[in-house]
């Protein structure tokens, strides 16, 4: 994967991106009925067993009405992890406000953690996809949320958005004289005023990397969004291998 995009104001773009039809999902969820996912029974399991090996965290947010592709893109990518054994591997876990959200498509999860027990200190990045706000997704204007993006960002971990998911980092703070880019094509909204209204130099590139926090300008770019993540916590090589095996041929 190139790096380009890297440094503040610069706009990443993949050339040769993933096609999304052909991905399968090896994170821990099983689907079951009408597409909805349904708990693994091994799940807690697995989170204490990988918690015990070392092996780096990512904290993905689920808010009430994420936008349904956006969150499965981080479980399953990072899920591929798994996959072969010279890949480093990456944890997700999930949380949410209640015990149980539903993305605007209507896949259902319940989180491994609610938000209120999550110790920013065990996490090595935060991903936050975005959503519908009149399915529900104002929830994630939560100063729980806020203090923890700051945490794990202060400690010099990353932020990975999706979307409209940047706008609750921006309201944290964490954007002023910074560059990102979000969704423009709001009926209702204008996301790209309120981000420069907290401070934020915004782009209409469709995924930008400013200061450890990447942001996207919807759904299309979710998966590279969750592949540039996992290249910034194993490496380029490792990364490679992840979307060569989620490609199926060399």
């Amino acid at each position: 994967m190139r790096s380009r995009g890297y440094a503040c104001g610069g706009s990443y773009r993949h050339e040769n991106p993933v096609h999304l039809r052909n991905l399968t999902n090896a994170s821990g969820e099983a689907y079951g009925e009408a597409g909805r996912t349904q708990r693994a029974p091994e799940r807690h399991f697995l989170l204490a067993m990988m918690a015990d090996k070392g092996v780096p965290k990512v904290l993905l947010f689920l808010a009430e009405g994420f936008e349904d592709l956006e969150a499965v893109s981080v479980l399953d990518v990072f899920g591929w992890t798994e996959y072969r054994e010279h890949i480093p591997e990456v944890l997700v876990v999930t949380a949410g406000l209640p015990p149980e959200v539903k993305g605007r498509f209507g896949l259902q999860i319940r989180p491994d953690l609610l938000l209120k027990g999550v110790l920013p200190e065990e996490y090595a990045a935060l991903a936050v996809p975005g959503g519908f706000f009149s399915a529900g997704y104002g929830e994630t204007y939560d100063p729980l949320l806020y203090e923890i993006a700051t945490s794990i960002h202060g400690a010099g971990g990353l932020i990975a958005t999706m979307c409209v998911g940047i706008l609750p980092v921006a309201e944290a703070g964490l954007l002023q004289g910074k560059t990102a880019t979000t969704y423009f094509l709001s009926r209702h909204h204008d996301h790209a005023e309120r981000l420069r209204a907290l401070g934020c130099r915004t782009t209409q590139g469709p995924i930008e990397v400013c200061d450890r926090i990447i942001s996207c300008s919807g759904p299309a770019q979710s998966v590279d969004v969750a592949l540039l993540l996992l290249e910034s916590l194993i490496g380029p090589e490792e990364s490679r291998e992840v979307r060569r095996f989620m490609a199926g041929m060399e």
